[in-house]
């Protein structure tokens, strides 16, 4: 079972075109441990707000990317699963992340199209 965090985004929803608050669930920066605030996971974050991890003068800090590479890449995109409250869609958001900060949505779409949305954006 995978630790993960919400990421709290205002957009059009891509299979009903309504205005509205999509929850979407990210791996990035998310960690069964953490620190004095508590864990590195179930927390809701909007687009701009670093999120809670590890310092970056730890050992721990490179692994906040969730393929474990090591290497922390300046820039980071995510393909975000989400269900939209107003149609019951299950939709994404394509999520560019610098460091542990989500940034912006790049792209959306239906839930039957995230694995092909996977393959062009992430591991950028």
């Amino acid at each position: 079972m995978a630790a993960f965090n919400y990421l709290l985004l205002e957009m059009d929803c891509p299979a009903c075109g309504q205005a509205t608050m999509l929850r979407a669930q990210t791996h990035m920066a998310s960690d069964y441990e953490g620190d004095e605030r508590g864990r590195f996971m179930d927390r809701e974050y909007r687009l701009g707000e670093p999120m809670w991890w590890f310092p970056k003068d730890t050992p721990d800090y490179p692994d906040w990317m969730t393929w474990g590479t090591g290497q922390v890449a300046d820039i980071v995109y995510e393909v975000c699963p989400a269900c939209c409250p107003l149609c019951d869609s299950e939709v994404y958001a394509v999520v560019k992340f610098k460091s542990t900060t989500p940034l912006l949505v790049v792209a959306n779409g239906l839930e039957c199209d995230r694995n092909a949305a996977a393959t062009r954006w992430e591991g950028r």
